[in-house]
């Protein structure tokens, strides 16, 4: 595939994705910078890592073509198409623990960012929320 052809079928992909992320945005959602949020950011980037060591699990429906893509914040190895998005399911464990302080807390708020044509799902308790400036309910760009 051609350099300027990829191109097209990348910002297609990332135009898809923050259609899927507007969907699930509400009235109140204030979109915050995912590169300037340290904790988002690290997420991303350990992603990323996965995927660049090959040590990233994929559905079989990830091709090399750009696609919105969907991964999640307590497994960030993990990679699926939408069609596949039921296989980041936490476990009943994970659902009730903090994705960044893992402690399990009386209620976690969920949410999804996105960045480039990838959406990351996340929950974080009431503390983190503060520590890591994320207001909640919200929705999350790059």
């Amino acid at each position: 595939m051609n350099e300027i052809a990829y191109e097209d079928q990348y910002q297609a992909a990332v135009s898809d994705t923050l259609r899927i992320l507007g969907r699930a945005a509400t009235v109140e959602d204030r979109p915050v910078q995912v590169d300037t949020n340290a904790w988002l950011h690290d997420r991303f980037t350990r992603n990323i890592e996965h995927l660049r060591a090959g040590s990233a699990r994929l559905c079989s429906h990830i091709t090399s073509a750009p696609m919105p893509v969907h991964t999640a914040a307590w497994a960030i190895d993990i990679v699926v198409c939408t069609d596949c998005v039921e296989a980041l399911q936490p476990s009943d464990d994970e659902e009730i623990r903090c994705d960044r302080c893992h402690r399990s807390a009386p209620a976690i708020y969920t949410g999804f960012a996105a960045c480039g044509p990838v959406l990351m799902a996340y929950g974080l308790c009431a503390t983190c929320t503060i520590a890591t400036r994320i207001p909640t309910p919200n929705t999350f760009t790059n």
